[in-house]
């Protein structure tokens, strides 16, 4: 996608803009003799079945005049940071930089190794100039593999087999390490396999069905009752949503209170959303919880809808893989059982604990390129909303991003970066009354797995 034609400034009221094509006319007689718009050529090819192939600008090196070397793994922030062979450990924009890399400001060039994992998160405190951009890029000559910039800490040892936890079933084939962050979300790293590790959850669903992820899901089922429009109070006399699911809905109700149900509603979009179960009532198969946005509202819980219940220890079972965090301050003791109970301290784990890779408040020429974002968290409070006492307040842990501005910008490129394995890859935001952005380039990017989205420019 490619956004040069004017700026977007946020006036008095919410303005949300995914995207924006300004196409001017060609006065009368007005010949073209060259491309205008990056939509006027082709960015896929048809195949002989009739598919599309995409077909991606290459990634091309490129440098200014002052260039500044980064190997997260080897390199030391006291070096000069001006060769592949005195390359820096931190780069400057990262409050874990010290000594000469701490220290340096200004135009660069900065290019991270390939083959090596960038753990940290950049804030974005300098800008380049037009025609002269800061870049942060990769150059395929140096290193093997990818320029990694993530968000998780690689767990590869001190795993301790076995289940203090009373309500984690099969004790045996559960390990446990405490950790000093609140990772919601867990991958086992193999080689060059990567497996998502799902919060413990019920049912064990799996995507069958690509067309319809939700197929294994349960559903409210409502036997002899309204079809929608079922309620219960909570004990502070809220009044609740009342699923009713005579099939799984039975037992102990230890077992559903305090977990997150995540549920379809109507009428209209219908995307589940996390809240937590307030009330259970047995005799009724059921359970009670909120609205998406608070209370019982206007959105409808209807018979047939599905759902499913995690972040519970009760639900930690499945032996193609789980994990569950209990949480005591900062930190805590992640709870993993690992696809065929394998050993955790054979392979890599990778915990995520942060939520924003590259952060700013402006961003000015500066432009990210050959690069890859990987294993990023989300805020703890899965049920937050996204504005804090009103709409020009933005909860910042709700809307995270790998590469994120929330303010003025001008002159950004993201180009032929890798996603994936995140919450969302680029979020620009020109968030107050009196902010501009203006001449934005996101192009040629590959986006896998992202649990938020994919690129907003609001």
């Amino acid at each position: 996608m490619e956004w040069n034609k004017g700026p977007v400034r946020k006036s008095a009221s919410i303005m949300i803009i995914v995207l924006v094509a300004v196409i001017s006319a060609a006065s009368a007689g007005e010949v073209r003799t060259s491309e205008m718009y990056s939509w006027e050529t082709q960015h896929a090819k048809p195949t002989p079945s009739g598919d599309l192939e995409w077909t991606p600008e290459p990634f091309m090196f490129k440098v200014g005049s002052s260039l500044r070397y980064i190997d997260f793994e080897k390199g030391r922030d006291s070096n000069s940071g001006t060769s592949k062979d005195s390359a820096w450990k931190h780069h400057p924009w990262d409050s874990k930089a010290t000594s000469v890399a701490a220290a340096c400001t200004g135009i660069h060039t900065y290019v991270f190794k390939r083959g090596a994992y960038y753990r940290g998160s950049l804030t974005v405190r300098d800008a380049g100039r037009p025609g002269e951009p800061i870049r942060l890029t990769s150059d395929p000559s140096w290193g093997d593999g990818e320029a990694v910039i993530c968000g998780s800490e690689a767990l590869t040892s001190g795993w301790r087999k076995g289940a203090d936890h009373r309500d984690i079933p099969e004790k045996g084939k559960v390990w446990h390490r405490d950790i000093p962050f609140a990772p919601r979300n867990v991958w086992m790293v193999d080689g060059d396999e990567i497996t998502r590790i799902p919060l413990a959850r019920t049912p064990n669903w799996k995507v069958a069905n690509e067309d319809d992820v939700k197929s294994q899901w349960w559903h409210w089922d409502y036997p002899n009752m309204k079809h929608f429009d079922n309620y219960i109070q909570s004990p502070s006399g809220r009044k609740l949503h009342l699923g009713v699911d005579s099939v799984h809905i039975k037992g102990d109700p230890e077992y559903f209170r305090g977990a997150l149900v995540w549920s379809e509603y109507g009428w209209v979009m219908g995307c589940p959303y996390p809240t937590y179960v307030e009330v259970v009532d047995i005799a009724k198969n059921g359970i009670g919880f909120a609205g998406q946005w608070g209370g019982a509202g206007s959105y409808k819980i209807v018979r047939h809808c599905r759902y499913f219940l995690d972040d519970k220890p009760h639900y930690l079972d499945d032996p193609d893989g789980e994990f569950w965090f209990d949480k005591k301050g900062s930190g805590g003791r992640l709870y993993l059982r690992l696809p065929g109970d394998r050993n955790p301290n054979t392979v890599r784990i990778e915990a995520a604990k942060i939520r924003t890779l590259i952060d700013a408040e402006a961003m000015n020429h500066i432009h990210i390129t050959g690069l890859t974002f990987r294993f990023t968290n989300v805020g703890w409070d899965l049920t937050a909303g996204p504005y804090g006492g009103s709409q020009m307040s933005v909860r910042e842990e709700t809307e995270p991003a790998c590469i994120r501005l929330a303010g003025s910008g001008r002159d950004i490129r993201v180009s032929n970066c890798l996603f994936e394995h995140i919450n969302s890859p680029v979020r620009i935001d020109a968030r107050d009354r009196g902010d501009e952005v203006d001449q934005v380039v996101v192009s040629d990017n590959e986006i896998d797995r992202a649990d938020h989205g994919g690129i907003a420019i609001v």
